[in-house]
């Protein structure tokens, strides 16, 4: 729990620089016993003083296999010079060995420029590793995703913690570090919330 705090404060810190941010998200969803499930996210993040993107993203999908699900997403993009509308497709592989959990999401996501009429590809690439503390709450990771295409854009990489608070809601904790071929550095803490209905 220690080094959590020492991430937050750092973190913190680094947020009051032109570099920094503050990420927020809000998720429900349901999963029903044939496979299927469904949720909603709603996600703000915040670079500098002003808003870097938001967005709200329903999406639908499928556990094919214990260790296999695919589903499929839409979206609202909005970020401080463009609005797109985007289509994402994901399939993750999630391989357990006791309270050790490692997974790997490969996600492709087809955009649209509301104004321009412009279409965008996009392909990210995340691994995470967590651990399922004992007779605890918390479940800490580390994670990097790499985004890109024809070209490297931009990589983040994760360390934060899930609390999870009962049955059917949690809480994640994170501190991200990014590198983008675009734009400066990025320090950024994050919240999220998650429900399951």
């Amino acid at each position: 729990m220690i080094w959590i705090a020492a991430l937050l404060l750092a973190a913190t810190a680094q947020a009051q620089t032109p570099d920094g941010g503050v990420w927020g998200s809000v998720q429900a969803g349901h999963s029903w016993s044939n496979g299927w499930y469904a949720n909603v996210r709603a996600e703000y993040r915040q670079r500098g003083t002003g808003l870097d993107l938001w967005f709200v993203r329903p999406t639908v999908g499928r556990r094919l296999t214990p260790w296999l699900k695919v589903d499929l997403g839409a979206d609202r993009f909005a970020t401080s010079s463009a609005v797109q509308l985007r289509g994402l497709l994901s399939a993750t592989v999630t391989l357990k060995q006791g309270p050790l959990t490692a997974s790997l999401r490969e996600r492709y996501i087809l955009s649209r420029n509301v104004h321009s009429g412009t279409v965008g590809h996009l392909f990210r690439s995340q691994l995470k590793v967590a651990y399922t503390v004992p007779q605890s709450v918390l479940t800490p990771y580390v994670a990097v995703e790499v985004y890109g295409w024809d070209h490297w854009r931009q990589t983040h990489h994760f360390a934060g913690t899930r609390l999870r608070l009962g049955k059917t809601h949690a809480i994640d904790l994170f501190y991200l570090y990014g590198t983008s071929a675009s734009k400066p550095e990025l320090h950024a803490i994050g919240v999220g919330y998650e429900a399951t209905l």
